[in-house]
């Protein structure tokens, strides 16, 4: 019971201020709460769980497969950089009015005159 109430109090204390408190704070103003929340709830985790991280090793579940790693980054690295000295370029295909039957239905479908969007075709 000694623990079920002080739990219970905090509960009640932190829905109060989730629904009354909280909705009258600017985003940003919550962003900075959150922010800071997060950061004390990391430091407390780390300081507690301290020596469960340096024994353990993720290295360790890497070191049969480190080939591949090192073989995806240098694939990677090869990708970027041709794609970067190639200098590749989208195409982008330009629109064409003529004074066809199609023409006449985009003419239907905007508020544009027809002379204006030749005009703008010129721009382009």
């Amino acid at each position: 019971m000694e623990l079920f109430l002080p739990s219970f109090f905090i509960l009640s204390l932190v829905a109060l201020v989730v629904f009354l408190v909280l909705p009258r704070f600017t985003p940003f103003v919550t962003v900075i709460i959150c922010s800071l929340f997060l950061t004390l709830a990391l430091y407390s985790h780390f300081k507690m769980y301290s020596n469960e991280y340096k024994n353990l090793m993720f290295l360790d579940t890497l070191k049969d497969n480190w080939i591949f790693i090192i073989v995806a980054i240098v694939f990677g690295i090869l990708m970027a950089s041709s794609n970067l000295f190639r200098g590749i370029k989208i195409k982008i295909p330009k629109i064409i009015f003529t004074d066809d039957t199609k023409s006449s239905s985009i003419r239907d479908l905007t508020n544009i005159p027809f002379d204006k969007i030749r005009d703008l075709e010129r721009q382009v």
